[in-house]
């Protein structure tokens, strides 16, 4: 009786989700905090839940303005970008001893998203394990992360949600070990504290953390590290948080019963029998008393916003209709009697394929099994019924009615596809898909082995592209289609499940990598060419963009979809609209004084997304190319010149000879790679670097460890098979990491035959089964 009650008092709602760069104990948290999350049962069927509700009770007084003590905690199993849409609040978890990776993209989108964070660091274990290490150097490690983690909040702070900035004196950062299931915050240690020196609790707090010490002879704090008489003082940190912990992990490492009894009865643990237990085996019992795991939540419910708090600043950036309609003030009301808005974000099948169930996060309304709803998608919408509607409870499900401000489960959801808005006025507008900077570097063929399977391969693709958000699916020809990755590893991924999905044998390419086409000149001429009936005539050129500005639409297009800010920042913002036809990673510029040429805007525009998704090297993708329409000779029959079957295919061709004409190159993707291992492999990491012409751009050593991490930019395609090389090379030793950085223009020139840039054009021309590069005068007229 206690959660469905609890759902109903919004403000005492929180729904989060832990994220987490890889091997940083995100899963191994999510499996505690969720006492295990076991799987959900029903009619024979067997479900993964993304979380069940978590109940959980403040004590007497700690947040007084809410409704109760009584608390419930929506914890989502983050997987994917999708998913960070469904939730208000982020426990942002990182690991003690390796600190913010480089690759924390994860945590740059929870920003973007307007998600509020706080802090864990995780892993605290490995710090007492470590015989190098003093308390004071486990302090310093501890500020470098909280700061690191700062700068991040500050570059991406966002004004509607305030000040974002962690604090452990604060109560916003939490140290813990997910593997041994402890965890605090300064605040709890506060509270203890505070009574034995008779202060006020956040006074005390502050004195935890930061220039405090304590210096014993004279009972009073400093902020001076030696007493007056000369004596090393000991930082309020180290000594009454660190140095208690550190005592008991050597009194259980070396078995000192007396010490243990001693701890036993200040930290008020009672052990049944601690004489059947090792040594870690105790420690890990007696923190787990002392210093329960519940901290983390604890900090969510008090830190973290409440759905009625969040919607208020997160609804503009939800909701894609009218800001001033019904649904809009719904969502930002939070409000369980408006018209209903589900957020579906993650599609689940039960372990049978029998059945599939939706997890969806309602943003207004109440869900009500059987009631008559409409799904909107950006492509399509249709009707239907929800069927059962409620919550998981443990082991069971629940149906019931889920008012705003909760997360619940659609059973037998198959229309329903990840990324869906589910409503039910007609007037309201979906949920805005979830925006990613995901660039798509590696890709492979894949067709049906026998042509009759083509219907089960369909099938199959259709559900990796509903539950993977990440991957990207081209058609190819008739029976072939482009699967498009992050990464080599997602790639072989994606394919693995796609098998699982179609039960067919199929074709598969090897793995290569998508490139992009630019220009680095201007065109040396305009370029004329007329339309198939001969009475219409376009004249376009081509120039380079410059870096800055292509680097801006990388970093800001999350945030930014009109490129409103970018125009401002660039010096774009003076430019009359009908110029401007289109402001991207390519531009298209109207610099002619024909007024008439308005009426042929959206086929000229038709053909620059053509010429842009296909570029007349090797039919990639252009990247920072601008074209402009320098003339345009229109038919005074509007018969003649209206047909988009004549000006889009002359306005496409001169575009690709103005391509051609201006300097083309390929572009090819870079990635970031972050290599950790130990002093002894070094000379073989940096040998398969130099091999994969790599460029080094950082090393240093990890403070208290032998390990060494390097960081180096590496081609996209010199890094295929490159995690497996470096595994036998290095024994396993060796950890990589690979993010897409940034594209850069490749040396050589295309049109000489023998040049590395030229060949990889053939490569590409071949595997697409497109015939040579057509000359410049097969375009222009």
């Amino acid at each position: 009786g206690q959660v469905p009650d609890l759902m109903h008092k919004a403000n005492n709602i929180r729904i989060i989700s832990i994220i987490a760069d890889v091997n940083h104990g995100k899963s191994t948290l999510n499996r505690l905090l969720s006492n295990g999350s076991p799987p959900l049962q029903l009619e024979d069927n067997v479900f993964e839940t993304s979380g069940i509700p978590l109940p959980f009770e403040l004590a007497e007084g700690q947040l007084p303005d809410s409704e109760g003590r009584s608390f419930l905690i929506h914890l989502n199993h983050s997987t994917t970008p999708a998913d960070l849409r469904a939730v208000d609040g982020a426990l942002m978890l990182v690991d003690a001893v390796e600190g913010l990776s480089f690759s924390n993209k994860v945590f740059k989108q929870a920003l973007i998203e307007r998600i509020f964070p706080v802090l864990a660091i995780n892993k605290m274990d490995k710090l007492f394990l470590d015989p190098h290490r003093n308390l004071e150097d486990m302090y310093q490690s501890l500020v470098r992360i909280v700061d690191d983690i700062n700068i991040l909040l500050a570059t991406y702070s966002d004004e509607l949600m305030g000040s974002t900035l962690v604090a452990p004196d604060a109560g916003t950062v939490a140290f813990s070990s997910g593997l041994q299931g402890w965890a605090f915050t300064i605040s709890r240690f506060a509270r203890h504290y505070a009574q034995k020196f008779g202060i006020d609790e956040t006074k005390m707090a502050q004195r935890l953390w930061g220039d405090f010490y304590w210096d014993p002879n004279e009972k009073k704090w400093t902020s001076n590290s030696t007493s007056p008489t000369g004596q090393v003082l000991s930082r309020g940190f180290c000594q009454f948080i660190l140095k208690p912990i550190s005592e008991i992990f050597q009194a259980c490492m070396s078995n000192d019963t007396d010490n243990i009894d001693r701890y036993l009865t200040l930290t008020k643990v009672h052990l049944a029998d601690e004489g059947d237990l090792s040594e870690t085996q105790l420690f890990q019992c007696i923190m787990q008393q002392w210093l329960p795991i519940d901290a983390l939540l604890e900090m969510a419910v008090l830190h973290l916003p409440s759905p009625v708090k969040a919607q208020k600043y997160r609804v503009q950036h939800l909701y894609t209709g009218p800001m001033d309609d019904d649904t809009a003030n719904s969502i930002r009301a939070c409000e369980p009697d408006g018209p209903l808005v589900i957020y579906i974000f993650k599609i689940v099948e039960a372990s049978y394929q029998q059945i599939c169930y939706a997890h969806g996060r309602v943003f207004s309304g109440t869900a009500k099994s059987g009631e008559k709803v409409g799904i909107l998608k950006s492509s399509s919408d249709w009707k239907t019924n929800l069927n059962k509607v409620g919550i998981p409870m443990g082991t069971s499900f629940e149906s019931q009615a889920v008012p705003a401000g909760n997360c619940c489960i659609i059973f037998e959801a198959h229309p329903c596809m990840s990324a869906t808005t589910i409503v039910t006025d007609e007037r309201s507008f979906p949920v805005a898909t979830i925006t990613s900077s995901t660039v798509h570097v590696v890709q492979a063929h894949v067709g049906p082995e026998h042509v009759v399977d083509m219907p089960q391969l369909e099938k199959g693709l259709k559900e990796l592209s509903e539950r993977d958000p990440l991957v990207q699916l081209t058609p190819f020809e008739s029976e072939e289609t482009i699967i498009g990755a992050i990464n080599e590893a997602h790639l072989n991924a994606c394919i693995r499940r796609l098998k699982i999905y179609a039960g067919i044998s199929m074709a598969i390419s090897p793995s290569s990598v998508s490139y992009r086409e630019t220009v680095i000149g201007e065109s040396s001429l305009v370029c004329r060419t007329v339309s198939p009936n001969k009475h219409n005539k376009m004249y376009i050129s081509a120039a380079p963009l410059s870096n800055r500005l292509c680097k801006a639409f990388d970093t800001e297009e999350m945030s930014d979809q009109d490129g409103v800010k970018i125009r401002e920042k660039h010096g774009w913002d003076g430019i009359e609209s009908k110029r401007l036809w289109h402001f991207g990673i390519n531009v298209l510029m109207n610099e002619t004084e024909n007024p008439e040429i308005m009426e042929i805007k959206d086929s000229i525009c038709n053909a620059f997304e053509w010429a842009t998704k296909e570029g007349a090297l090797a039919e990639e993708k252009l990247r920072g190319v601008q074209f402009d329409i320098n003339d345009a000779v229109i038919h005074a029959d509007q018969h003649r010149r209206a047909s988009a079957g004549q000006i889009i295919p002359a306005a496409r061709r001169a575009m690709r000879a103005a391509q051609l004409t201006a300097q083309p190159r390929l572009m090819e993707p870079i990635y970031l790679t972050e290599i950790q291992c130990p002093q002894s492999v070094i000379e073989r990491a940096h040998s398969l670097i130099r091999e994969r012409k790599g460029l080094v751009i950082e090393e240093m050593s990890r403070i208290g460890t032998s390990l060494i991490t390097i960081k180096c930019y590496l081609p996209v395609r010199h890094c295929l098979g490159l995690e497996a090389e470096f595994e036998l090379s290095t024994s396993g030793q060796a950890l990589v990491q690979c993010t897409f950085d940034h594209w850069v223009v490749m040396d050589g020139n295309p049109f000489v035959e023998e040049d590395e840039q030229s060949k990889i054009i053939q490569e590409i021309r071949r595997r697409k089964k497109l015939p040579p590069i057509l000359s410049i005068n097969k375009y222009i007229d």
